[in-house]
């Protein structure tokens, strides 16, 4: 089944000015600032060439657009190349690769607002360096990956310190922008993240295997690069389908809408006709494609009856014997 995007997805947000934010919001930026500044510091520095690497990698991956995007604002977290890179390098070489590249990839590439690529920049940076740096003690450093059980478990470690992380500094966001509680964000947060990224997971610490096995840091560099790109270039097509779904869901709405306003009542009967049909495709074993084409098919059914009812002066779902039949179908069959 694929998922069907929902309203808290994004396609091209708009942000207004960093002086147009409220204080709260303010404050916590440069409390994420602070904190990212603070940790680079105090961590033991990297190789420079690894982190420029790192920061073209992250960039280029700030500019390939995940399944979904957004999530109120913060950028979903590409969790396979976040995975692989705390695998792979230092934490202060994660910190700066990421924190550098997403800014750098939202602000040049995306022309997003300062602040916001900011934000995102140290949302994916801070959780990033510090799975990398709970998985330091379970893979020093040099280890050579003849077998894949300590990849695999420090893939979960670092799959579980990364969620945590990024979803309380997320949440800490919303809470502090709508000013919610902190809870109710937090729990909206982990329930929205989309969860078909952690299929990936097996697969980073695969190729960080692979890597490990092989002296040298350019195979690192490759296998981080490829983590970044080619997985979610392969998740285009999905993209697109999204895209286009969502389109027509807004096209059927504003039908909707339309018919609503010259036949009162129109929606509420579109809505119970599509969710019969729904039931009915569902037990005759329709695949879930078919039932999301029939579910906005079932929604415009009014649309041919408006022109008749208007010529002969009739209005509203009630106006036809078969408006009034489904009148009378229980809403459970």
């Amino acid at each position: 089944m694929i998922p069907k995007p929902n309203d808290w997805v994004e396609a091209v947000p708009a942000y207004p000015a960093f002086h147009n934010l409220s204080r709260p919001v303010q404050w916590y930026l440069l409390f994420l600032v602070a904190a990212y500044v603070l940790s680079t510091r105090a961590l033991a520095p990297g190789h420079p060439e690894v982190v420029a690497a790192l920061i073209a990698i992250f960039a280029g991956a700030a500019v390939v657009q995940p399944v979904p995007r957004y999530v109120e604002g913060i950028m979903v977290p590409n969790v396979p190349l976040a995975l692989i890179a705390a695998l792979l390098w230092t934490p202060q070489e994660v910190l700066l690769g990421a924190g550098i590249g997403t800014f750098l990839g939202l602000a040049l590439f995306r022309k997003s607002e300062i602040w916001h690529a900011t934000l995102n920049g140290a949302l994916s940076a801070l959780p990033a360096a510090a799975a990398a740096a709970t998985v330091g003690p379970v893979l020093p450093l040099g280890s050579v990956g003849g077998a894949l059980i300590p990849f695999f478990a420090a893939a979960l470690m670092a799959t579980a310190v990364l969620v945590v992380a990024h979803s309380v500094l997320s949440a800490c966001y919303l809470s502090v922008q709508s000013r919610r509680p902190f809870f109710h964000d937090w729990l909206h947060h982990l329930a929205q993240n989309p969860a078909n990224q952690f299929i990936a997971t097996p697969l980073a610490a695969i190729l960080a295997a692979a890597s490990a096995s092989v002296p040298g840091e350019a195979v690192g560099v490759v296998l981080t690069a490829a983590c970044a790109l080619a997985l979610p270039l392969a998740r285009q097509e999905l993209a697109y389908y999204h895209q286009s779904q969502e389109m027509l869901e807004e096209i059927v709405e504003a039908i909707v809408q339309v018919l609503d306003r010259v036949m009162p009542g129109a929606r509420e009967h579109s809505e119970r006709v599509s969710a019969i049909a729904v039931e009915t495709g569902r037990r005759l074993g329709l695949s879930e494609q078919s039932l999301v084409t029939l579910r906005l098919a079932a929604r415009l059914h009014d649309v041919g009856i408006l022109t008749e009812s208007n010529v002969a002066g009739e209005t509203g779902p009630g106006a036809t014997p078969g408006n009034r039949l489904i009148a009378r179908i229980p809403n459970r069959m």
